[in-house]
């Protein structure tokens, strides 16, 4: 069984419960159309609040918009100084390296023909005559004398 203490707290819910209730039964009205028009002025009430509610935000809204952008903008705008200015190098690499490819992988050309040497003046050896009979060794004194002029040359 529910002490005392327990009986006087369920009693004060319930009369609180009840004074609750007998507010909300005295507040509205006994016709219901009384009620449906109140309920009417109260809904364009809010209407009218949640319009001009909307428009606020929405004022509001397009301004942190603009705002985002300008800073995007800006942030934007460094981003590209600090790339221009970090990749200058890079891309001067990108272009050499790129040329030394563009060697490598290109057709070789045809070796210029190369100039022949000049011919040298070739001393060949005299050709070789028939044979002759063996003679007898000669003197000198008579070689000068049987040999053509025109075959010894003066001193």
């Amino acid at each position: 069984m529910p002490t005392r203490k327990a009986r006087r707290r369920v009693s004060a819910l319930r009369g609180k419960a009840k004074t609750t209730i007998q507010r909300i039964e005295e507040e509205l009205p006994p016709e219901l159309r009384q009620y449906a028009r109140r309920m009417r002025q109260g809904l364009s009430r809010l209407e009218k609040q949640l319009a001009s509610a909307q428009a606020g935000a929405r004022r509001r809204w397009a301004q942190l918009l603009r705002e985002a952008s300008h800073q995007l903008g800006r942030v934007e705008a460094l981003g590209e100084r600090e790339w221009r200015k970090r990749t200058t190098q890079a891309r001067r690499d990108a272009v050499k390296l790129l040329r030394r490819l563009e060697k490598a992988i290109e057709p070789r050309r045809a070796a210029a023909p190369r100039r022949k040497p000049a011919k040298r003046a070739v001393v060949h050896a005299p050709a070789p005559q028939a044979s002759r009979p063996a003679a007898a060794p000669r003197r000198a004194s008579s070689l000068l004398t049987a040999a053509p002029a025109s075959a010894v040359a003066p001193a």
